[in-house]
């Protein structure tokens, strides 16, 4: 479904054919300094805002690393985002064309992968565009942009921890490639690099601007794949319940809504909560 517009910093729905406002992001730090082959950092975000959105069909590996409920209602209801959600996206999609300034770094390639092992009229496809993978010598590698803040903690408590979905997003891209032929040769590479440098950050012994992480294959990615899949399907083809509430693991603590306690991903994070039965339950 398309986004019906924005949701601007005072908390207001603004359709697309009303927005007369531009919106910037303050304190943002062009990574001109660490910009392989002095790339222009300028020139790739406007590459990036230039760039189409085109979804492919079926479902998406990206689709697969939130919860399912999320998941479903992004791709059955039309939703409001936030212009710095939106400044986020792209800055990501710039990483692509700053590092393609460098040269070839491996064919950004789609693969495919049906699955077909649930009672559906026909197999479900499923899709991942791997940032980096170098068919001769099998190195898979993915590119990240965050707070330094988030990279911070990145560095302090491991990729697992803070961020297991970038570790599942590696493992699928390398089950796709694999069943397309490819032979994927781990340690698979996860690059971060920060979209700010926060003054708090300055003149610590790590400068939290870049970092790079190693992901393992697990004994069991291909399954969970599967089963992720079958679950996303499985709440697409009935009504919402309750069950289907989303993971505490990304609640952010609790904040006030209406008198009540709620999570806080859900109150301020989550863009299809109108939709979600647990969110209706709670807010009653």
């Amino acid at each position: 479904m398309p986004l019906e517009g924005l949701i601007d910093c005072f908390g207001n729905t603004v359709p697309w054919s009303k927005l007369a406002e531009t919106y910037t992001r303050g304190h943002w730090v062009i990574p001109t300094d660490i910009a392989p082959g002095g790339g222009s950092w300028p020139l790739a975000f406007l590459l990036a805002l230039g760039s189409g959105r085109e979804q492919p069909d079926g479902i998406r590996v990206s689709s697969l690393l939130e919860s399912p409920l999320r998941a479903g209602l992004k791709r059955s209801q039309p939703f409001w985002s936030k212009p710095h959600e939106l400044l986020y996206m792209v800055d990501g999609t710039a990483v692509h064309w700053w590092l393609a300034q460098a040269g070839p770094s491996g064919a950004e390639e789609r693969v495919h992968m049906q699955i077909g092992t649930f009672d559906l009229a026909s197999p479900v496809v499923v899709s991942g565009q791997p940032d980096s993978f170098n068919a001769k010598t099998g190195t898979l590698s993915d590119y990240k942009r965050m707070t330094s803040f988030g990279l911070k903690k990145l560095l302090e408590n491991g990729l697992e921890a803070e961020r297991p979905e970038y570790v599942w997003q590696l493992r699928f891209y390398a089950v796709l490639l694999a069943e397309n032929g490819h032979k994927v040769v781990p340690p698979y590479q996860l690059l971060v690099w920060a979209s700010d440098w926060r003054k708090p950050m300055r003149g610590q012994p790590r400068d939290p601007r870049f970092g790079v992480f190693e992901v393992m294959p697990g004994e069991n990615d291909r399954a969970e794949l599967v089963t992720r899949v079958e679950a996303l399907m499985s709440l697409e083809a009935r009504a919402l319940r309750l069950d289907d509430a989303c993971e505490d693991r990304e609640k952010f603590g609790v904040v006030s809504y209406g008198g009540l306690g709620v999570p806080r991903r859900c109150a301020e994070y989550c863009s299809v909560n109108r939709y979600c039965p647990w969110w209706q339950m709670a807010t009653k």
